[in-house]
């Protein structure tokens, strides 16, 4: 298939908090047509530095609400004690406004930051909410559907389709590779499953850019815009979309030298025409790609 070969914030005064490099692994958060998704690596990282295979995506529904919860940390037992906290309350309080549970989670962060005396480990967060009321335009004090990023004690942004990062969220040590090409590559509206390519695209190369601190399979979750208990995606299609990402780097590498490199010009036309036939085949294999949810349905 190939044309040519492939080239491959500040820590408070009073908080101290141990030197060194950020084993944090990735999630990421994203907006789609009717709702949002929000997927993680299964790579976990514990305090003393050893790795194992977990679960960081969590879902949760109340009577009101429904949400999920994704981690990237230095520390997986200081996140696998906060989230179950976050949701915990959530559920119990089951906020009638997106307002309301803005509240409730930043204060479920700074009562979890409040027991650690000598400082708390780094958690990042992305977290999507759906409440079932009536959305009020401009506003929080109605329902709806939001993504945000947080971080303890108290910081909860919200990522819109109209900011700067175009819907889009992630934290970990991935990010530094999947927020350059999100921008460049995937920034605007989207179905549901053209964005799961999109992060199964985006995960593959945080993973292969950033091996020693993403890894393992990819768990996504679709939460819609209605009152219904987050979608899980089948893990094993997830894995099936990432390699593919090998060729859409292929497609990318040559499309660039087509515009921007050095090569005969009575050879381009030849060059251009074997190109067309590479992107073909690959969205080709896109195109017929599926995302069955864990019961089987198809998303």
């Amino acid at each position: 298939m190939a044309l040519w070969p492939c080239i491959e914030p500040h820590p408070s005064p009073h908080v101290l908090r141990k030197k060194g490099p950020m084993r944090m692994t990735i999630a990421i958060g994203a907006l789609c047509s009717d709702g949002l998704i929000v997927a993680a690596d299964t790579r976990v990282v514990m305090s003393d530095g050893a790795t194992s295979i977990g679960v960081k995506v969590h879902t949760e529904m109340s009577q009101t609400c429904s949400f999920v919860i994704a981690n990237a940390t230095e520390d997986g037992n200081a996140a696998n004690t906060l989230i179950p906290d976050i949701i915990g309350e959530l559920e119990q309080d089951d906020p009638q406004n997106l307002f309301d549970a803005e509240i409730n989670v930043r204060a479920t962060m700074a009562r979890w930051v409040s027991q650690h005396p000598h400082g708390a480990p780094p958690v990042q967060l992305i977290l999507g909410i759906h409440v079932d009321r009536p959305q009020f335009p401009g506003g929080r004090n109605g329902g709806g559907i939001e993504l945000y990023f947080c971080e303890p004690p108290n910081t909860m942004v919200r990522k819109t389709a109209l900011d700067d990062c175009r819907g889009y969220v992630a934290v970990g040590a991935g990010s530094v590779v999947t927020d350059p090409l999100y921008r460049a590559l995937f920034g605007g509206p989207a179905s549901t499953r053209a964005r799961l390519l999109q992060i199964s695209y985006l995960m593959y190369r945080a993973k292969k850019d950033m091996a020693s601190a993403c890894g393992g399979k990819t768990n996504a979750v679709i939460l819609r815009c209605k009152h219904e208990y987050p979608i899980w995606v089948s893990n094993l299609q997830m894995d099936l979309a990432e390699m593919h990402g090998e060729h859409f780097d292929q497609v990318l590498g040559q499309s660039a030298w087509a515009m921007i490199g050095d090569f005969p010009p009575e050879s381009e036309d030849d060059y251009l025409r074997k190109l067309i036939e590479v992107c073909r085949a690959v969205s080709h294999v896109y195109r017929n790609t599926r995302f069955p949810a864990w019961d089987g349905t198809e998303i």
